[in-house]
C-alpha cells in the first residue's frame, strides 16, 4: 500500500516518482543491513523519493578475520593477537592457504540465489517491474549499491530490466566490490538500459592507508583484490589503480581526454566541493554511506539536480545509537526487503 500512495501523492504533486533500490555491503549481518536502512529511508522519503531497501546477509567479516587469525597461527581468543606483528602481504597469502575466499564466494553466491526463481530478490524485481511497466509514464527506477551492494545489483538489475523496467536511470556505486570482469559481464552488457552510471570511490593513496577489522592495514577493497578472488591481483571496479589499468573503464568514464556520449563518472573521494553533484569525503572504505556530501551528491543525481541546485532536505551524518531504537520506524516510511 505505500507505493501505490507515493505514486498518488506524486501525481497530485505533478512529478514522477523516483525509486531507488538499494543494496548495502560492508559484509554486514542482516541487523546491520537494517541500520542502513534506518539511517536513509526517511531521508529519502522526505525528498520525494521511495526506497526499497535490500538487507541481504553479507555478515561474514568476522568468519574472514577467525581464518586469518588462525592461519597466522593466533587463537582467536588470545588478546595477545597483534596484527602490526605481521605484513599486509602476509595477511593475503595467510587468507589465500587457508581459504577465506570461500566466505567472498558464499556470500556472492547468496546474492545470485536471490534472484533465482522463488528468490527474495527475483519477487521483487517481478512486482516492481509489473508496477513500473503499468505506470511508465509517473516513474524513474535508479539504484544505488555500497561496496558488496554492486555484486547483488550485477544480478538483481539484469532481472530488473528483464521484468519490465525498461531503464535504470542512475546507477550510482559507492566503493564497489564487484570484479571489473563481473561488471563488464552484467551491468556493462546492459548499459543501454542505464541512463548514467556514477561510481563514487576513494584515491589510491587513501585505499592504501584505510584498514580493515583491524587485521589488514588497507582497504577491503585490497584484501578482495589480493586474496578473497580465485587469484591474486584481481582487478576490482572501486580501485582506482584497476580503472586506469583498464581501456574499455577509460572509455566508459571518460578519462585522459576521451571523449564520451554518455554521462557517466568517477568521483575520487576526497573531492573538492565545486560540483556538489560529484563530491565525496570518505576516507574509508565504510564511510560513504555515512558522508554527507556523498549521500547528498546521491540524492542530486537521483532528483535530476545540479550541484549548484540546493537539496530540500539534506542528509546529515548520524552519530551512533542504540540501532534497535533506529529500526522501529523503518516500515512507515518505505519498503525494507530482507
Amino acid at each position: 500500500t505505500h507505493l501505490p500512495k507515493a505514486l498518488d501523492d506524486a501525481k497530485v504533486a505533478g512529478r514522477r516518482l523516483p525509486i531507488v533500490v538499494y543494496a548495502h555491503g560492508g559484509l554486514n549481518d542482516e541487523r546491520d543491513g537494517l541500520a542502513v536502512a534506518a539511517k536513509h529511508v526517511h531521508w529519502w522519503v522526505r525528498n520525494g523519493v521511495y526506497p526499497i531497501y535490500f538487507a541481504w546477509e553479507t555478515g561474514l567479516l568476522s568468519s574472514i578475520v577467525q581464518v586469518i587469525q588462525t592461519a597466522l597461527g593466533a587463537s582467536r581468543a588470545a588478546a595477545r593477537f597483534d596484527v602490526f606483528d605481521f605484513t599486509d602481504a602476509q595477511i593475503e597469502a595467510a587468507a589465500r592457504r587457508f581459504g577465506a575466499n570461500r566466505f567472498w564466494s558464499d556470500m556472492k553466491h547468496i546474492a545470485e540465489l536471490a534472484v533465482e526463481p522463488g528468490g527474495g530478490a527475483r519477487l521483487v524485481a517481478e512486482k516492481l517491474g509489473a508496477f513500473v511497466a503499468a505506470n511508465p509514464e509517473h516513474i524513474d527506477v535508479h539504484a544505488v549499491g555500497h561496496s558488496a551492494g554492486s555484486n547483488f545489483h550485477s544480478f538483481f538489475l539484469p532481472q530488473l530490466l528483464d521484468a519490465g523496467v525498461a531503464a535504470v536511470k542512475t546507477v550510482q556505486f559507492l566503493a564497489p566490490a564487484i570484479t571489473v570482469d563481473s561488471f563488464l559481464g552484467t551491468i556493462m552488457s546492459r548499459l543501454r538500459n542505464i541512463g548514467a552510471l556514477t561510481v563514487f570511490t576513494m584515491k589510491d593513496s587513501f585505499e592504501r592507508a584505510d584498514q580493515t577489522a583491524t587485521v589488514y592495514r588497507k582497504s577491503l577493497l585490497y584484501l578482495i583484490h589480493e586474496a578473497l578472488e580465485d587469484r591474486e591481483e584481481v582487478p576490482i571496479l572501486g580501485l582506482e589503480k584497476s580503472i586506469l589499468d583498464d581501456i574499455r573503464l577509460k572509455r566508459l568514464f571518460g578519462i585522459g581526454g576521451r571523449v564520451t556520449s554518455r554521462t557517466d563518472t568517477v568521483v575520487w573521494s576526497p573531492s573538492g566541493e565545486e560540483d556538489l553533484a560529484a563530491a565525496s569525503k570518505s576516507v574509508r572504505h565504510g564511510g560513504f554511506d555515512d558522508d554527507p556530501l556523498t549521500m547528498n551528491s546521491v540524492l542530486r543525481r537521483v532528483l535530476g539536480l545540479s550541484g549548484a541546485d540546493p537539496v530540500h532536505d539534506p542528509f546529515v551524518a548520524q552519530l551512533p545509537g542504540d540501532l534497535l531504537q533506529l529500526l522501529a520506524p523503518v516500515a512507515d516510511a518505505g519498503e525494507v526487503r530482507h
